[in-house]
């Protein structure tokens, strides 16, 4: 298989596809191998690859050394005579990670503190990994005066300048851990406490609303107070369509004066691109006269996987074509999957991987996909979206005032996010359509959503509220 990819791909790419055991689709349904997530897990704590490397480099806060990870494991002995031999394996890399206390170490060597950098403070958080589309949304605010880095831990909010800016932006992670209403109530409350004491000492808030609640949110009265507390803290409420300030009503109450708007951009430039459908095909095992369909992102259960893999039969019945589907992105043990892999499980057209899909081998799933489907039951906005329309995919998802807005695209069908029918008959509307995809976008669809045009637009944006 390996000698295959060889002849099909630069050798980056053979290294990444054998790292991720990538199987074809066709027969038993493949997976990723849940080694890999442990593999990655290695990988962002030591070396890559080769043996590791003694050296230690001083701790921030204690000066002390930094264990390095031993990716080294002893082989089986050959025979009495021959002593144990170590093998090591290179590990691919996963989404990464930032690390705040070698930030602050960094630019405490470089510049001193307080630094005379000239740019203020911008911190985002949660900022442990390296979101793509806020490296793009952020690519704009050093030529704006801004500083953005992520920031790990909430309490190093402590560390910044009476000046500085802190970018809010997913809030479920202010009740992680909870596990009663009280302990939410607990976290959230001390949250809240951390955010106040930042504004009290001149700090300037700024909070993205990218969904009216958390998906699957366990505790919502206390998510929707929090949010409202947030409104009050806010100078400044970042939104990815006007429509969000009615959408979150039945929650909490956005102040419209405080709200801007930058919509969320394109992925142009941020993915490899260079393996064209057939070749992709290939790779993934699927034929010629397949019809894959590709599910992308975070499995988690609001997006409605399960009721596509049920539909799957009916489609290739009615539409009288090799109708497969992937399924490919990370799952959390929080949350309960169970259903949907016993359903994967039990069909011989579906391919669901329960990993994160590396950057590499992203393009030939859109590359190689027919259909980009988004079975969502109930969403806001979706980066995901963005991103097959990015790569050329027809794609089917939920309509909504956001969706409705990429029409424009030309690639897009909509369904009634609560209507199973509605979503057969959108999916069936799609692979009639299927032709159309890798055919490019429209080009005033693609200078609307440019990344450079949106990060100006954020940053003009950070600045008026900044200096109002």
């Amino acid at each position: 298989m390996i000698d295959r990819l060889k002849r099909l791909v630069p050798a980056p790419l053979v290294r990444v596809l054998k790292a991720a055991r990538v199987n074809p689709v066709a027969g038993a349904p493949p997976r990723y191998r849940s080694q890999l997530g442990k593999d990655r897990q290695r990988a962002r704590e030591g070396a890559a690859a080769g043996p590791p490397r003694s050296t230690a480099r001083p701790g921030p806060a204690s000066g002390g050394a930094r264990p390095q990870r031993d990716l080294e494991s002893p082989g089986k002995p050959r025979g009495s005579a021959k002593a144990p031999r170590a093998r090591t394996r290179a590990k691919p890399a996963g989404p990464p990670s930032y690390d705040d206390e070698l930030w602050w170490e960094l630019r405490g060597t470089l510049a001193g503190w307080p630094a005379a950098t000239g740019l203020t403070d911008f911190t985002y958080f949660p900022g442990k990994i390296l979101n793509p589309y806020l490296r793009l949304l952020y690519s704009a605010l050093p030529q704006a005066g801004y500083d953005p880095r992520p920031m790990r831990h909430l309490e190093h909010v402590n560390r910044l300048s009476p000046s500085a800016v802190l970018h809010l932006h997913w809030t479920r992670v202010a009740q992680l851990g909870a596990t009663t209403e009280q302990d939410a109530r607990r976290l959230t409350d001390a949250f809240l406490d951390t955010l106040a004491a930042f504004v009290e000492r001149g700090g300037r808030l700024l909070w993205s609303v990218h969904e009216a609640l958390p998906h699957d949110c366990p505790y919502p009265a206390i998510e929707a107070d929090l949010r409202q507390h947030l409104t009050d803290l806010a100078a400044g409420i970042h939104v990815l369509h006007s429509s969000t300030i009615d959408a979150v009503e039945p929650h909490y109450h956005l102040d419209p004066a405080k709200v801007f708007v930058v919509e969320h951009p394109l992925y142009t430039g941020v993915y490899p691109s260079y393996i064209g459908k057939g070749p992709a095909r290939r790779l993934l095992g699927v034929g010629d006269d397949d019809v894959l369909l590709l599910g992308f992102g975070a499995i988690r259960p609001y997006k409605g996987y399960d009721r596509l893999v049920r539909l799957l039969p009916r489609l290739r019945q009615e539409t009288e074509l090799p109708v497969r589907l992937v399924i490919a992105g990370p799952t959390m043990p929080s949350v309960d999957n169970s259903e949907l892999r016993d359903l994967v499980a039990a069909s011989q057209w579906v391919t669901m991987t329960e990993e994160p899909v590396p950057d590499e081998f992203v393009q030939v799933l859109f590359n190689g996909a027919d259909v980009l489907v988004l079975p969502y039951r109930d969403v806001l906005n979706s980066g995901v979206l963005m991103l097959g329309l990015t790569f050329g995919n027809v794609a089917v998802a939920p309509e909504n005032p956001v969706t409705r807005a990429s029409v424009e695209s030309g690639l897009l069908h909509l369904f009634d996010g609560a209507s199973d029918e509605d979503l057969f008959a959108a999916v069936v509307r799609a692979i009639q359509d299927r032709e159309r995809s890798h055919t490019g976008l429209p080009e005033a669809f693609a200078k609307r959503y440019d990344p450079a045009v949106v990060a100006a637009d954020f940053a003009a944006a950070v600045a008026r509220v900044v200096d109002a």
